[in-house]
């Protein structure tokens, strides 16, 4: 069997990081921090996916980030 490897890696950066109350029934790994606020859990989420991503360039792999505005689209009123 052949290791395989790559040499570039595509991340996207989180903008809101909090439990999905839908899925967090059937989701292990999601886990509602009631003692913590919100802005709090997004900053260390974001501090943990830039330790990652230094980590990972570190090691000589490229990474390509980009950060997602929140986009709001409205119903049009009648």
């Amino acid at each position: 069997m052949h290791q395989q490897s790559t040499s570039h890696l595509f991340m996207i950066e989180p903008v809101e990081f909090y439990a999905n109350e839908q899925t967090a029934y059937t989701n292990h790994y999601q886990k509602a921090v009631s003692d913590e606020a919100a802005d709090k859990i997004a900053e260390k989420a974001l501090t943990e996916f830039h330790n990652l991503k230094n980590a990972i360039e570190k090691r000589g792999i490229k990474v390509t980030t980009l950060l997602l505005s929140l986009i709001h689209i409205s119903e049009p009123t009648r």
